[in-house]
């Protein structure tokens, strides 16, 4: 799948940004592996580094704890199959497909400088799940065919788990609204469940590193995107056919089809 350059300069230099901080935070594994390949793609382009703020330790804190309570999700829901989308350069899919033995199959969708960034890792470290059952696929998580295609994988008598996590924070209403419908294609078909974490009502410290991700040159405002107040975004998705569990604590939100 081609990448446009309006996709690439989208998500690139926040990829970037966050891999590098995710490799400091000394928790995640492969976190180094996937920074170095993402560097070396980076470089080979002709691009200058974004900013990496290193007077902000903080950020290494973040990106620690955020994959600690996604991993800490999936042991909860006793997730059998993931569908992981729009994920960045998180290694949540190359954990799980190793690591977890309850996993049978664990797909990501990303557009191509992250997939070929995972692709590269998993190519040079010799990873290999524990059923062979990792996947990496390049699409779009607003194209509902690709959705569909990465979804080929799955075993239909299984439920599947669709994780986004902090995707839909880039995202306008209009093409929340998109995604939404391919999940709910998915899970019409394996029922499960969407997890993604509801974009509303950034704190002090949000609104910190909304303004550093909006000066990487992303063009994308987080503040302006995000939703008033909690029972503003939890009206959008149940308007939308979703059943949001409330009983789940920010910033990882369970929605239910």
């Amino acid at each position: 799948m081609p990448e446009s350059s309006e996709a690439f300069n989208s998500i690139g230099p926040t990829a970037l940004f966050t891999a590098y901080w995710r490799r400091l935070g000394g928790y995640t594994p492969y976190a180094h592996q996937i920074y170095d390949e993402a560097l070396d793609i980076w470089q080979d382009k002709g691009l200058a580094l974004p900013p990496f703020y290193p007077d902000k330790p903080n950020y290494g804190v973040t990106m620690e704890v955020r994959q600690r309570a996604i991993d800490i999700l999936f042991e909860q829901t006793q997730a059998t199959q993931v569908l992981g989308v729009a994920d960045g350069l998180a290694p949540t899919g190359m954990i799980h497909s190793t690591w977890n033995p309850r996993m049978h199959c664990y797909t990501e969708l990303d557009l191509p400088f992250v997939s070929n960034v995972k692709q590269r890792v998993v190519e040079r470290l010799g990873i290999t799940s524990l059923g062979g059952n990792y996947h990496i696929e390049g699409g779009s998580a607003l194209d509902i065919s690709a959705m569909e295609h990465a979804a080929r994988h799955f075993d239909r008598k299984l439920s599947v788990y669709i994780g986004s996590f902090g995707t839909i924070h880039y995202f306008t209403n209009e093409q929340r609204a998109q995604m939404a419908e391919s999940v709910r294609s998915i899970l019409r078909t394996f029922g499960g469940a969407w997890i993604t974490d509801l974009p509303h009502h950034l704190n002090a410290a949000a609104k910190a590193q909304a303004t550093t991700f909006n000066q990487l040159g992303t063009g994308i405002d987080l503040a302006e995107l995000a939703f008033d107040d909690r029972a503003q975004a939890v009206a959008f998705f149940e308007d939308l056919g979703f059943s949001v569990d409330a009983g789940r604590n920010e910033p990882l939100s369970y929605a239910d089809d």
